[in-house]
């Protein structure tokens, strides 16, 4: 929901391209259409668009999957932040035919690909899957 909100708020008060500073030398909101996938990859390849969605669509299918047959409270919530961030980015795919991005994070001339809440979301999920996997003992 934030993440769905966050992008109303963007397509409300910002025109593609335009940007506002938010924390001086280090963010922006900046109102970019992405039709690539996660930090702007593939994001002059617009005709890719329609197989994200089916790849996003198949990994959210596999994801609610293994969370029904494994009903492990810490992992459903691991699965939950994950399926919620591609349900952002899937809506926006699916209504817009690409993403709204905004969060402009840089580090005076470093900057890093604009992002959304859903793609936080997203690597959240796959961090948190990653560091369980690596401190899980194997016997």
């Amino acid at each position: 929901m934030i993440d769905i909100f966050s992008k109303l708020i963007i397509l409300l008060y910002l025109l593609p391209g335009e940007s506002i500073e938010i924390i001086p030398k280090y963010l922006n909101f900046t109102h970019i259409y992405n039709p690539g996938i996660i930090f702007g990859i593939y994001s002059n390849q617009k005709k890719y668009c329609y197989i994200f969605s089916i790849i996003l669509s198949v990994t959210m299918l596999i994801i609610l999957t293994i969370k029904v047959y494994k009903k492990n409270k810490k992992n459903s919530i691991i699965y939950s932040i994950i399926i919620g961030g591609i349900l952002g980015n899937l809506l926006n795919r699916i209504l817009l035919y690409g993403i709204i991005d905004f969060i402009d994070f840089y580090i005076y001339n470093y900057h890093f690909p604009i992002f959304n809440f859903a793609d936080i979301s997203i690597i959240i999920g796959i961090g948190l899957i990653i560091f369980k996997f690596n401190n899980t003992k194997i016997t």
